[in-house]
C-alpha cells in the first residue's frame, strides 16, 4: 500500500511543545524554509499479513513503514523527524529493546541537519527529547534519552 501527502510549513504540536506538559523551557531551533521540490512525500506500508478478516483476533503483528522525502536538485533536504515510541508495560523486555535498538538505527541514520523530537507514550504522552538538531551532541543526547 502507497499514499502521498503534501508536505506543510506548518509545526506540529508535539515536536513544539504544544503538549501542556510545560517541557519546553528552551526555545526551539529555527525551522530551515519548506523544500522548494515537488513537496510530495511517499510513505509504503508493508504488513506481515496481506489481510485480516474482519473480527479477527491477533495479539499483535509487525507493520513496516518506509517514508521517502522529496527529492531535491540541490542537496538532500533536512528532515524533521517525531518517533512516538510505545513504552507501555505491555512493550517490557524483548519489544522495548527492539524498540531501543530501532531508535539507535534511526539516530544514527540522521545527518547534521536533520532534527528529532522523541515522545513517550504510555498512559500518557511525555516528551523525553524536544525537536533537537543531530549534530553529535544532539545525537549522544538522543541516544542517552532512548
Amino acid at each position: 500500500m502507497a499514499f502521498t501527502m503534501r508536505m506543510s510549513a506548518r509545526r506540529c504540536p508535539v515536536g513544539f511543545g504544544g503538549m501542556g506538559h510545560g517541557q519546553n523551557d528552551e526555545e526551539e531551533e529555527p525551522v530551515e524554509p519548506p523544500p522548494a521540490g515537488n513537496g510530495v512525500l511517499v510513505v509504503t506500508t508493508h504488513c506481515e499479513y496481506p489481510s485480516i478478516p474482519n473480527g479477527a483476533a491477533h495479539d499483535g503483528f509487525a507493520v513496516m513503514v518506509q517514508v521517502k522525502a522529496p527529492s531535491q536538485a540541490a542537496g538532500s533536504t533536512p528532515l524533521d523527524l517525531v518517533a512516538v515510541l510505545d513504552v507501555s508495560g505491555s512493550m517490557a523486555g524483548p519489544k522495548l529493546e527492539e524498540v531501543k535498538r530501532g531508535m539507535g538505527f534511526v539516530v544514527d541514520s540522521l545527518g547534521p541537519r536533520d532534527r528529532l523530537c522523541v515522545v513517550a507514550l504510555s498512559d500518557d504522552a511525555r516528551r523525553v527529547v524536544r525537536l533537537t538538531r543531530m549534530s553529535g551532541d544532539g545525537k549522544a543526547a538522543a541516544r542517552r534519552a532512548v
